[in-house]
């Protein structure tokens, strides 16, 4: 039935959204399971299928979004914009299911970065089996890991690999080529068997040895090129809105030496002494509960690349940061700091399993900014919680400190505090779990107010600008003398400031009103 040796594909399937941040995609899961197969002596191909089309084309808003319509400015353009186009990244379905049957490959390992792009992936495997019904489909990845009935029970899915790959996929093909073994050691495992799903739990995390960490490329320019990468699993801190350890386990775990060693020699791949700088953004959910061992693989990768930088784009804990390690970082290279606050209300942040000290906040804050370090500061709006008022109270803290504001929208995952009924996920899409869908979840905050709070943020992270366009110094004015909110329209005649329609005007009001007191 099989090849000898085994063919395997191991796909990032496309995705669509409204936008697509492709460095920090970086598809380390498929790397880590493809390298794993190898190791195996399977013949394995790899597709990173949203890489081949980073700006994506536009389709349709799916039906499952039409809500959104109201919000959505046609021909809406600048710095003070909501999301205007529902775009596919990568090839279409098709192109992708020809480019894999192509192949015809025994097993399709499809991995789903998060639960909200199931359906693209889902999509995906009907096409190949059409194409090729006697292929193995296996889903996996953190996206399938908080949920995997969901995809188990669909035709097309033969089985699904929930946790880390290290722990489960070598497993899975020592089953396959011999499927008399007992399943049920398999950490993870989803198969079916007489119309029925069973599902393995979890029983594996992996040690400190066993933590794969491959280097991914992301950006190359002339002058420069940057890479991803994650050093550690797991984070112990047990946010409520936190969907880490569903996959990754509570415990934390950093990699072996031997790991920093290899991402030494990937990196040197790469590297042409004296014509390239390096930039490597670190991918990591909390690097801060070891500082020393980050500190230290810092120093390591400083002393044999001269020009090297860094960051770590998803979010640093403040909470674990002091003031020396925090000067210490930067005099390492640390470029810019995406700090994580959660809320500026100490309710809600104890509400979500989350403390918070924001005079630490802000005396970090001073010595990052007076290195001239930009700074972003996160916050979520949509807690269970929430109220106009906090989320405006967010907004009128974070306006008069040097940050830019980013703001997260708030979605669950299966399984997450208050989302442990994984069945309530049957009966909505999938796309719902995106924050850029701005759904209301918690009923506290109408998507009516969340995308009035991203519009807000943008306008004032534009206020903020050292220099900003005439067009745009119009659309502050006016926002600041009318206490409305407005945007950028692309007309024949130009471009033009308007009034944003369907807008929360309670929730803008209470923010100029916080602002003047």
């Amino acid at each position: 039935m099989f090849s000898n040796p085994l063919r395997a594909v191991v796909i990032s399937p496309p995705i669509e959204d409204f936008y697509f941040t492709a460095h920090r995609f970086c598809g380390a899961g498929v790397k880590i399971v493809a390298d794993l197969l190898r190791k195996k002596g399977l013949q394995v191909t790899e597709f990173d299928f949203p890489s081949m089309a980073n700006k994506g084309f536009t389709i349709p808003l799916p039906k499952d979004l039409t809500y959104l319509k109201s919000y959505i400015m046609e021909n809406e353009t600048g710095k003070a914009s909501f999301f205007r186009t529902y775009k596919h990244f990568g090839p279409s379905i098709k192109q992708c299911s020809d480019m894999i049957c192509e192949l015809k490959p025994d097993l399709c390992f499809i991995s789903v970065f998060a639960f909200c792009y199931a359906s693209t992936a889902i999509e995906l495997a009907e096409s190949i089996k059409k194409r090729n019904k006697d292929s193995l489909i296996i889903f996996g990845g953190a996206g399938v890991s908080v949920y995997p009935e969901y995809f188990l029970k669909r035709e097309n899915v033969d089985y699904t690999l929930s946790g880390e790959a290290e722990v489960n996929v070598c497993d899975f093909i020592d089953y396959i080529i011999s499927p008399d073994q007992d399943p049920d050691r398999i950490s993870g495992f989803g198969w079916k068997s007489d119309g029925k799903c069973n599902i393995v739990p979890i029983t594996r995390i992996t040690s400190s040895n066993e933590i794969l960490c491959p280097v991914i490329k992301t950006t190359e320019s002339k002058t420069s090129v940057t890479f991803s990468v994650s050093l550690s699993r797991g984070c112990p801190q047990k946010c409520r809105f936190c969907s880490n350890w569903l996959c990754h386990g509570n415990k934390f775990r950093r990699c072996s030496q031997d790991q920093i060693n290899t991402i030494l020699r990937q990196i040197k791949d790469e590297y042409i002494p004296d014509e390239k700088t390096i930039h490597l953004n670190f991918e990591d959910d909390n690097l801060l509960i070891d500082y020393d061992f980050w500190i230290d693989t810092v120093k390591t990768l400083k002393s044999h690349f001269r020009d090297i930088s860094f960051s770590a784009e998803n979010g640093i804990d403040y909470r674990l940061l002091n003031s020396s390690n925090c000067k210490e970082l930067i005099e390492m290279g640390f470029t810019q700091f995406n700090l994580s606050l959660g809320s500026v209300s100490g309710e809600i942040n104890r509400s979500s399993a989350r403390s918070s000290d924001l005079d630490h906040y802000c005396s970090l804050l001073k010595i990052i900014t007076d290195f001239n370090i930009p700074v972003i500061t996160y916050f979520i709006c949509g807690f269970k919680e929430d109220t106009p008022e906090s989320v405006a109270r967010n907004l009128a803290f974070l306006s008069n400190k040097e940050t830019l504001i980013g703001i997260s929208l708030f979605y669950p995952v299966p399984g997450i505090a208050g989302y442990e009924n994984r069945e309530i996920f049957d009966l909505r899409s999938s796309r719902l779990c995106c924050g850029s869908s701005a759904f209301p979840w918690n009923n506290s905050l109408s998507t009516q107010s969340m995308i009035t709070a991203f519009r807000l943020s943008r306008i004032i992270n534009l206020s903020k600008a050292k220099s900003v366009d005439p067009l745009h110094r119009q659309l502050l004015e006016k926002f600041f003398s009318t206490g409305k909110l407005f945007t950028l329209q692309r007309t024949q005649s130009g471009l033009k400031v308007i009034e944003v329609s369907n807008q929360d005007n309670e929730l803008v009001g209470l923010y100029l009103e916080m602002m003047n007191r």
